[in-house]
C-alpha cells in the first residue's frame, strides 16, 4: 500500500500477520496505539511510512527490524523476546521496548530521530552492539531504561550522538568486571537539568531509587558513576537543600563524615556546642509527685519532619 494507511480494525492483540520477512508500505500510518497497533509475528519486519502518521508495530515473540522507516512522523516498535535492529529511522521519535530479553544492534546498524529523542525500554535484558557505530543519533533528549542486564559493557561501546540530555535509568542493573554501561560519543545537553554533578555529560537519575546505579558508568573512558570528586557530592547536597526548607534546616553547619561511593547515601553530624549544665546540678525531682501525671505527657507541637514524624 502507497497511498493510505494500514490499520488494525479488531482491538484484539492476535496476529495480523505470521510469516517469515514481512515488508510493509504505507503513505498515512501503519497502526495505531494501544491495541490498534499492527502485531506481527515474523522473523525479518520492514516497513516504511511516506506521508503522515506514525508506525506502531508489536512483535509477539523476537525479531530482525531489519528497515524501519518513518519519513514524518514516530516509530514505535514492541518485542516480547531478544530482537535484532538494523536500519530505525524516523523524523520524530523512536520508542524501542523488550518486555524481557536482550537487544542487538547489528554491524552497520543505526537507530535516528531526527527531530526527536530515542526511548529504549527493557524489562529484563542488556543491549549489544556489533560495531563502532554510532548507533544512537538523536535531535533531542533521549533516555535508556533498564531493569536488569548491562548496557555494552563487552565488546564494542555504545555510541550515541544525542543533540540534549541522555537519560539512564539503570538503578540495579547487572554487572560485568565492575560496570553497568560503557558508552562513547556526544552528549551535547550540559545545560540540562543534570542533578549528579555540574558538567557531567549524561544524567544518570531514576525515579524509584535516585541516583543508585548499583557499580560504575564510564562515558568515553572515563566513570562518570560513581562520583570522584568530592564537589560533585557537594553539589548534590546543594541542590538538595534548595529544594527542601526542612533539609536546609537540618543540614545547616553540617559535616560530612562517611558515605557508600557507588550509592550516594549521606551520613552527616552537628559539631557539638559546649553547654553550661551548672544550673541544673544541685536539682532532685521527687519521682512520686510526679506519678499523677503518668501517661498524660505530650507534645505541645508536632516536630520538625526531619526527625522523622
Amino acid at each position: 500500500m502507497g497511498g493510505g494507511a494500514i490499520t488494525d480494525n479488531t482491538a484484539l492483540e492476535n496476529p495480523n500477520i505470521v510469516a517469515d520477512t514481512a515488508t510493509l508500505i504505507a503513505g498515512t500510518g501503519i497502526g495505531a496505539l494501544g491495541a490498534a497497533d499492527i502485531n506481527v509475528d515474523v522473523n525479518t519486519m520492514s516497513a516504511t511510512n511516506n506521508l503522515v502518521n506514525d508506525i506502531y508495530i508489536n512483535e509477539l515473540n523476537s525479531a530482525y527490524f531489519n528497515s524501519i522507516i518513518s519519513n514524518t512522523g514516530s516509530i514505535n516498535l514492541l518485542s516480547h523476546a531478544s530482537s535484532l535492529y538494523k536500519t530505525i529511522t524516523a523524523a520524530n521519535d523512536v520508542i524501542i521496548e523488550i518486555a524481557t530479553g536482550d537487544m542487538t544492534i547489528v554491524a552497520g546498524g543505526k537507530i535516528t530521530a531526527t527531530t526527536g529523542g530515542v526511548t529504549i525500554t527493557i524489562g529484563n535484558g542488556s543491549i549489544f552492539v556489533q560495531d563502532t557505530g554510532t548507533h544512537i543519533k538523536a535531535g533531542a533528549d533521549s533516555a535508556i531504561y533498564l531493569a536488569g542486564g548491562t548496557i555494552t559493557v563487552i565488546g564494542d561501546a555504545l555510541n550515541v550522538d544525542i543533540t540534549g540530555v541522555l537519560t539512564l535509568d539503570i538503578p540495579d542493573a547487572g554487572s560485568s568486571g565492575g560496570f553497568n554501561a560503557k558508552i562513547v560519543g556526544t552528549v551535547t545537553g550540559m545545560g540540562g537539568p543534570l542533578v549528579v554533578g555540574a558538567g557531567w555529560p549524561l544524567l544518570i537519575n531514576t525515579s524509584t531509587a535516585p541516583l543508585q546505579p548499583s557499580t560504575k558508568v564510564s562515558f568515553n573512558g572515563t566513570i562518570i558513576w560513581p562520583p570522584t570528586v568530592f564537589s560533585d557530592y557537594d553539589f548534590l547536597i546543594q541542590e538538595l537543600m534548595k529544594r527542601d526548607k526542612d533539609i536546609l534546616e537540618f543540614l545547616n553547619n553540617f559535616r560530612l563524615v562517611n558515605m557508600n561511593p557507588n550509592r550516594p547515601f549521606f551520613y552527616f553530624y552537628h559539631p557539638l556546642t559546649p553547654v553550661d549544665q551548672a544550673a541544673f546540678d544541685n536539682i532532685n525531682l521527687d519521682i512520686g509527685a510526679y506519678e499523677f501525671i503518668d501517661n498524660f505527657l505530650e507534645f505541645k507541637k508536632r516536630p520538625a519532619s526531619f526527625y522523622g514524624a
